[in-house]
């Protein structure tokens, strides 16, 4: 008698979420190999791209905050160039705190000391801020009008005022750890020496 003896063909289909998830793996690989040898960032990584960023990002998230909360002009001007300014962040470090994983030793202490040192500084930030809205209703309530403490808002919180205020609030949030990290970025490098010591 003669016996059938079959073939077992594996197929490997992927799943949409397989690919999807390969697809997202390629494209990060792809954009860190763009980010680590690319001479575009060379003018935003070094030391004094870190202090003048920095310094653009403090002025913008408060200067331009207070003015757009006091004047009830310029909110969406104010959202464009806080999301400059992340944009910019994230390039002057580049892109450090989108990989789970780096591969330098000294790039992953300098990125989790500024998760730690950023939420330090947020608690503090927070504190300040309601210590000035309790001494500001204080100012206003016991000493000029002589009516009592109310904690109620110094100024009148409208719609424009709340989205300013939220605005303000998310990207100190995004902000912080970029801020945390310090000012301290690569040697200043000219692209001719950059591309003499890539191709080394």
């Amino acid at each position: 008698m003669a016996s059938k003896s079959g073939t077992n063909i594996r197929t490997t289909n992927s799943t949409p979420s397989q690919s999807k998830t390969q697809a997202e793996l390629f494209f990060e690989r792809s954009f860190r190999r763009w980010v680590a040898s690319t001479e575009l960032l060379l003018g935003l990584t070094n030391t004094y791209a870190r202090w003048l960023i920095t310094i653009l990002s403090y002025g913008i998230l408060f200067g331009w905050g207070m003015y757009s909360l006091l004047n009830e002009d310029g909110a969406v001007g104010y959202a464009i160039a806080l999301l400059i300014c992340l944009v910019l962040q994230a390039a002057s470090v580049r892109f450090i705190f989108r990989w789970d994983e780096i591969n330098d030793e000294y790039q992953t202490r300098r990125r989790d000391a500024a998760y730690r040192k950023a939420y330090k500084s947020l608690r503090k930030i927070f504190v300040v801020l309601a210590v000035l809205w309790f001494g500001s209703t204080f100012v206003a309530d016991y000493i000029y009008d002589h009516s009592g403490i109310s904690f109620q808002a110094p100024l009148h919180i409208d719609n424009y005022r709340l989205a300013v205020i939220t605005i303000f609030l998310i990207a100190l949030m995004s902000l912080q750890k970029y801020l945390s990290y310090g000012m301290k970025g690569e040697p200043f490098v000219s692209v001719a020496e950059y591309r003499r010591q890539r191709n080394s």
